[in-house]
């Protein structure tokens, strides 16, 4: 059986239909694009009305409405994200609360998602700030470095009343004048010593020049031998000193074939003392001598009870009455006293302790030291055998012992009774305000007094036959000082920086007399 189509006849007659609303769809096409063309008029004419832009830090740029479009959608994806890097153009992106009201602004509008209140905006070309230039440097000429070398030792020579004086001035004998700016950097305590940076100021012509250097208290134990006072019966013949030797008074030098003295750091003599020219040239002095220089003052007593204030961190020991002090490997010391009374103490867990012999007593000692020790007598302490640390002082810095022996009296070797035969170790630092003595040093000779560390002294008894003597700096003592150990009032520049900070002046800046200049450059 055979059939037909029909489907073009129903087509041919709904053409006119399909027609008609093809016309209505343009027609009403035309009419959105009149309305959009009055939204966008209507929203140019109220800039107020925006409340979140997008600022592009670059040439303003005609954009095409669906570009401006766009822009307001990444606006408004990476509110939360931060800024927005167009790979076009690479301007910079922020969101700001405000479009700014210089902006040209071209709005656009994503109907049913996003308020026609929310535009696009694109900022005109603005001046970014530089930064901050850096200040410049210079570094110092060499008429420029001595004067200042000159400057800062006699601002240090002063010591501690003109540190302790922040925005004072240095007023030198040329008559420049520099302003003085004192910051402490860490004050003394129990092993430290006091630093303070300095910085030396001076304005020219609109511009501040100025220098900084860190400055550290100098103690005696800067010092590997310090004579107050040399006895004029003693002298030097065969003693060896490893590092700084001081004296304030003419010293008594020996030479031969056979021996003689030898000193291996710098050796300074207060007032004037010809030395010869045999002796300079013997190989007795190392690192040179130098004669003349000013005399170091020891102070009148010591007081080392001081320390204690508000440290809670020192134990406190005193003994009224001759006794015999033993300390142990382990910690802590044994004591007895002739009435048969004794006893162990140990210092609490990371303690350190200070020993003191209250009126006349006499403390002696001897052992092995473990911990941080000072001991302390008005009048007398001896010494009756060896004074060692629990660990080798080739450890440094990392050494965790110190001993320190002060007495405003006499710090004395016992005799060869009490002693044992052989060299004697003494491993501490030690301030003896009037003498240190070897009693019966005219026996027979027994060997070597060594004393590693410091020893400071108003004079020094004769040692030979009994003992040779050496004495080895403890090079921890060039940062640190030894526990409650005394110090000089003078300051010694650690580090320089060595150049000229330029930079601008402004309120606050040093004030410095305009007839003052710096120093010539020497180019």
């Amino acid at each position: 059986m055979n059939g037909r189509s029909d489907s073009a006849a129903p087509a041919t007659r709904h053409a006119p239909l399909l027609l008609t609303v093809l016309v209505s769809a343009v027609i009403h096409g035309l009419l959105l694009a009149a309305g959009w063309v009055l939204i966008t008029t209507r929203q140019d004419a109220s800039p107020e009305s925006s409340s979140l832009s997008v600022t592009l830090d670059a040439a303003p740029a005609t954009r095409p409405d669906s570009a401006a479009a766009g822009v307001a959608e990444n606006q408004q994806v990476n509110q939360a994200e931060g800024p927005v890097e167009n790979p076009d153009e690479n301007p910079v992106v922020t969101t700001t609360a405000e479009a700014p009201s210089s902006a040209p602004a071209v709005s656009a509008a994503r109907p049913n998602s996003v308020p026609a209140s929310v535009s696009a905006s694109v900022s005109a070309p603005h001046t970014v700030s530089p930064p901050q230039t850096p200040a410049k440097q210079r570094v110092f000429t060499p008429a420029e470095q001595l004067h200042l070398q000159q400057a800062l030792e006699q601002l240090v020579a002063n010591g501690s009343p003109v540190l302790n004086q922040a925005g004072d001035s240095l007023l030198l004998p040329d008559g420049a004048r520099f302003a003085v700016d004192v910051q402490t950097v860490n004050a003394p305590g129990l092993t430290d010593l006091a630093r303070y940076q300095v910085t030396l100021s001076q304005q020219q012509d609109g511009q501040v020049f100025s220098t900084r250097a860190i400055v550290q208290e100098r103690a005696f134990s800067w010092y590997a031998k310090f004579i107050n006072s040399w006895d004029a019966d003693v002298v030097l013949a065969s003693d060896t000193v490893v590092g700084r030797f001081h004296s304030n008074s003419p010293v008594n030098f020996s030479a031969d074939r056979l021996r003689q003295p030898v000193f291996s750091g710098p050796v300074s003599i207060a007032g004037y003392q010809g030395v010869s020219r045999r002796l300079r040239n013997s190989g007795m002095f190392r690192q040179g001598i130098e004669t003349g220089t000013g005399a170091i003052a020891m102070p009148d007593a010591v007081v080392p009870t001081v320390f204690t204030l508000a440290d809670t961190s020192l134990d406190v020991h005193r003994f009224d009455e001759h006794t015999r002090l033993t300390f142990l490997v382990d910690g802590g010391f044994r004591w007895s006293q002739s009435d048969s009374r004794e006893g162990i103490i140990r210092p609490a867990p990371g303690h350190a302790m200070l020993i003191v012999a209250e009126n006349d007593a006499v403390l002696e000692l001897s052992g092995t030291i473990n911990g941080v020790v000072s001991v302390f007598a008005p009048r007398r302490l001896s010494i009756t055998g060896n004074l060692r640390y629990a660990s080798d002082l080739t450890r440094g810095n990392q050494q965790p012992h110190f001993l320190t022996l002060i007495s405003n009296g006499i710090i004395e070797v016992a005799g060869p009774a009490q002693t044992q035969p052989g060299d004697l170790e003494i491993e501490a630092a030690l301030f003896a305000r009037q003498r240190f003595s070897v009693r019966r040093f005219n026996s027979r000779p027994q060997g070597e007094l060594i004393i590693r560390g410091a020893l400071v002294a108003g004079s020094v008894s004769a040692t030979e036959p009994r003992y040779t003597t050496r004495i080895e700096y403890d090079a921890r003592f060039e940062s640190m000082r030894p526990p409650a150990f005394p110090t000089t009032g003078l300051f010694d520049i650690e580090q320089w920086d060595q150049q000229w900070r330029i930079t601008a002046a402004i309120d606050g800046s040093p004030a410095v007399a305009a007839d003052t200049p710096l120093p010539e450059a020497v180019e």
